[in-house]
């Protein structure tokens, strides 16, 4: 075993010669969009590593402002990276995104923080205000790391001092924690003194447990930058994977797809109706409700079948004189007769037992709407309704909660790869108003689909 083990040491060293000249990577670490007139006195970096691969970065700035007209600095902290790795004779491309979360300031600033899809943008300084001759910038955010997907390859590599920093950097103090024991002869540092393992020239560190400290006491100029690589044992960090987020959407989905089958079988699934021909209403009710019962709304046709109704039913006659139809009253209506059958007869007779139908010209549509809506409240209230109460929350609750599955699925992946809370329900908000929309019109549609005239194709 103890060969195994020094074989590997020996191959992963000889892998970082290559790897750490590629130091560009600057792993969550920030640079500054530069601003002439000031230098940085001290620069601490604190990193909490942690066991899902997430890292907790504190960074503290001691700037020295040379201008007297400058108002403050900004801080530009990266999540998209592009890599080329070369391990032996290999050639790799890659691409990562590592999202930039939980970003606030520590000092007393004014600022602005500004995320974007490809990082985060802090802005220190008051516009209507100048900066002191020295200020101290604290700040601290968190970046989610990903398996770099090199074969189980695992690592902390990572620019303390990045080469966006476009100003000098009088003295540099680092310090890491790691969240379980490693082997400190597979640490490692580039400066711009060169590659090292041990304390070199102006590096100096130390290993304490599961803890690195040190400091880089020369000067660092525009553009120069301190990376830490520590090679790590494969399953080091347990990182996020998106499968767990996969199998609870599908987890979610399936069980929400279980409680609405449940609850259509028990309060949506209707016996088969078989249609015959009828033409006369059933008793007890009159053509008005029939069309409501038929297409679930109630319209002018509904109320003006009225007048064929009370024919059929002798309460007047209908004359075709050359075809000028005139309605006579004969009978009174029943006493059964609803409110939306007398706002009608009523209103027709209520001069005299005769009248033209080309004399309602103009001037009976609000009788008609008023009927309308009285029919329309007929169905809508009380033992008559169309729709039980438990039956209209029913709809209500599945059409909200249709969304759901989708929405996880979505957020689920959207949050996984931005880890934004915030834009997560965003996405989240908007898979919700668009499924939930074309859910309540699909369940309109189909309350309704005797009424329109294009559901006649489908049938």
């Amino acid at each position: 075993m103890k060969k195994v083990g020094d074989d590997m040491k020996r191959i992963w060293k000889t892998l970082i010669a290559v790897m750490v000249m590629i130091t560009s990577f600057s792993l969550g670490m920030t640079g500054v969009e530069a601003r002439e007139g000031f230098e940085i006195n001290k620069h601490v970096v604190e990193m909490e590593v942690h066991e899902d691969g997430s890292i907790l970065v504190r960074e503290t700035l001691d700037v020295e402002f040379l201008s007297a007209t400058l108002h403050g600095i900004y801080v530009n902290i990266p999540a998209d990276y592009d890599m080329t790795w070369n391990i032996g004779e290999q050639t790799l491309q890659k691409s990562y995104h590592f999202p930039v979360i939980h970003v606030k300031t520590l000092s007393s600033h004014k600022k602005e923080i500004t995320r974007f899809s490809e990082g985060v943008q802090i802005k220190f300084g008051d516009a209507n205000k100048y900066a002191a001759h020295n200020e101290v910038y604290k700040f601290e955010y968190e970046i989610i790391t990903r398996d770099l997907d090199l074969d189980g390859l695992q690592m902390l590599f990572m620019n303390i001092v990045s080469k966006g920093w476009n100003t000098t950097t009088a003295k540099t103090e680092f310090f890491i924690s790691m969240p379980k024991a490693f082997d400190s002869e597979m640490l490692y540092f580039d400066t711009p003194e060169g590659v090292t393992n041990t304390s070199k020239g102006s590096l100096n560190f130390t290993v304490n447990g599961n803890t690195v400290s040190g400091s880089y006491d020369k000067t660092l100029r525009p553009g120069e930058a301190i990376t830490v690589q520590l090679i790590l044992p494969n399953g080091y960090f347990e990182f996020p994977n998106f499968e767990t987020y996969n199998s609870r959407s599908l987890l979610a989905g399936g069980s929400l797809a279980v409680i609405f089958a449940i609850l259509f079988y028990l309060f949506g699934k209707d016996d088969p109706v078989v249609e015959t021909v009828e033409y006369h209403a059933p008793a007890g009710l009159t053509s008005a409700e029939v069309g409501v019962i038929i297409d679930g709304i109630a319209n002018d046709g509904d109320v003006i079948s009225l007048i064929l109704d009370w024919g059929r039913r002798g309460r007047i006659n209908i004359i075709d004189n050359k075809g000028s139809i005139t309605l006579e009253k004969i009978n009174e209506l029943e006493d059964t007769a609803k409110n939306f059958e007398h706002t009608v007869f009523d209103k027709l007779f209520a001069k005299k037992d005769t009248v033209k139908i080309s004399s309602l010209t103009g001037k009976f549509y609000q009788t008609i709407n008023q009927a309308e809506t009285e029919l329309d409240e007929y169905f809508r209230k009380g033992d008559a309704q169309l729709y039980t109460n438990t039956s209209k929350v029913l709809q209500v609750i599945c059409c909200i909660l249709s969304f759901v599955p989708i929405a996880i699925a979505t957020g689920s992946l959207f949050h996984y790869y931005y880890y934004n809370v915030g834009a997560t329900f965003a996405v989240i908000a908007v898979d919700a108003a668009c499924i939930i929309a074309a859910t309540a019109i699909l369940i309109y549609m189909d309350q309704r689909r005797y009424f329109h005239k294009w559901s006649t194709r489908f049938r």
